[in-house]
């Protein structure tokens, strides 16, 4: 049960890993449609792969009850807690539809992903000019105008009149 909930982790992690590996690890970023197709079709294969350990888990739990080892159980052989994971193993239909619901539900949780990182990423760029660009351009120093010397005349004075 330990693999399948690790890989459930990382089922839920893949659209960060994916967009975090494309951002850190390459110089020539991979066209966000791009990294959602291959999120996407990361995420659906460790979806069913966290389903294949669940499944098998279920099935290691059931078989520890097979006390003759031939994968049938007699009337001897059903205890309590044998039907019981007997029960867990048979009454989940989420196991056999998840190759159906996988892409939908990854599509949808990929989706929901990609638009909060590239929020995030738009909103820290924005915000990371707004602090720290302005400051780190140039500035020319600030000086004081120097004073117009009072012999000199204003070649834009108008023409003196003559009454």
């Amino acid at each position: 049960m330990i693999v399948g909930s690790v890989l459930q982790a990382i089922y839920l992690a893949t659209p960060l890993i994916c967009w975090s590996l494309n951002a850190c690890l390459r110089k020539r970023r991979l066209h966000w449609a791009i990294l959602f197709v291959i999120a996407g079709v990361v995420g659906y294969f460790v979806l069913l792969a966290a389903v294949q350990a669940m499944e098998h888990a279920l099935y290691v739990e059931l078989y520890k009850h097979d006390l003759d080892g031939d994968r049938a159980f007699s009337k001897g052989e059903l205890t309590a807690d044998a039907e019981l994971a007997m029960e867990r193993l048979t009454n989940d239909t989420g196991r056999a539809l998840a190759p159906i619901t996988g892409v939908p539900l990854t599509f949808v949780w990929t989706s929901l992903n990609f638009m909060i990182l590239g929020f995030v990423e738009i909103a820290g760029g924005w915000l990371f000019s707004l602090l720290f660009r302005r400051n780190m351009e140039r500035k020319e120093p600030v000086t004081e105008p120097t004073e117009i010397p009072s012999n000199t005349t204003n070649p834009y004075q108008p023409p003196a009149t003559h009454l």
